[in-house]
């Protein structure tokens, strides 16, 4: 983490995409990850799948997110967010207008989290999809959201 936080701020080194899946950065690794985001236009992809981020971290990232327009891929599969980090996500997304995907798979996020994605989606047009397969949703909670075709539950 250290050695990808360091290369962000290297202006001669125009770093695209940052896959740091597995590594157990936890909150600590996402807020020092956030404050790279804010100042980095030239990431596109990134993927902090399997790090053990929770509600703490996850606010950090989507704080982060209103202010960078360059990423068009963000993964957080697999971590330990939850409503009120989707909450966060949710209002990263009513100002973040060039966001493509954000995959929170497999987290710990509740039908209400993915009511407020879902009603952000409304004042965001270029978001392509919100992949939330995995959370604790049931088939009947997602009928409530299926209106909203890009937000993937099942």
């Amino acid at each position: 983490l250290n050695f990808f936080l360091k290369k962000t701020h290297d202006d001669n080194v125009p770093v695209l995409s940052g896959r740091m899946w597995g590594n157990k950065i936890g909150d600590e690794g996402a807020k020092a990850f956030a404050e790279a985001l804010k100042n980095h236009p030239t990431l596109t992809n990134i993927s902090l799948a399997f790090n053990s981020i929770t509600t703490e971290g996850g606010k950090s990232l989507a704080e982060a997110m209103k202010h960078n327009n360059g990423i068009n891929i963000f993964w957080l599969t697999k971590n330990e967010l939850d409503d009120e980090a989707a909450e966060s996500f949710a209002e990263m997304v009513k100002v973040n207008k060039r966001l493509g995907h954000l995959w929170l798979i497999q987290n710990q996020i509740t039908v209400r989290g993915a009511r407020s994605l879902a009603d952000a989606l409304q004042d965001n047009t270029a978001l392509k999809e919100i992949c939330l397969n995995g959370n604790p949703i049931s088939q009947e909670e997602a009928k409530v959201l299926e209106n909203e075709k890009r937000l993937i539950c099942f």
